[in-house]
């Protein structure tokens, strides 16, 4: 399935915790070629940024999930758009 490209100006809750996602795929290095995210740097980096626990986490990835946005498995998540800012 093709990427989905998000255009937007990041000011709403969803617009930050797609730049978040993004920003950790870019950032964590010894990512595999299937390019999913380990729960841990996910959980860290949303749960450090926006102040919640780990459970509401979860509900978010599940909820993108079922828009179609992510992909989940049980090593992590993968993106399935890609944050385009002009």
């Amino acid at each position: 399935m093709r990427k989905q490209i998000l255009i937007l100006k990041p000011r709403r809750l969803y617009g930050k915790l797609f730049l978040r996602l993004q920003e950790i795929k870019e950032n964590t290095k010894g990512i595999k070629t299937d390019g999913f995210l380990p729960y841990a740097y996910v959980y860290e980096k949303l749960g450090r940024n926006f102040s919640i626990k780990k459970q509401e986490i979860r509900e978010l990835l599940f909820f993108l999930a079922d828009v179609g946005l992510l992909e989940i498995n049980q090593i992590g998540i993968k993106l399935k758009f890609k944050v385009k800012n002009e």
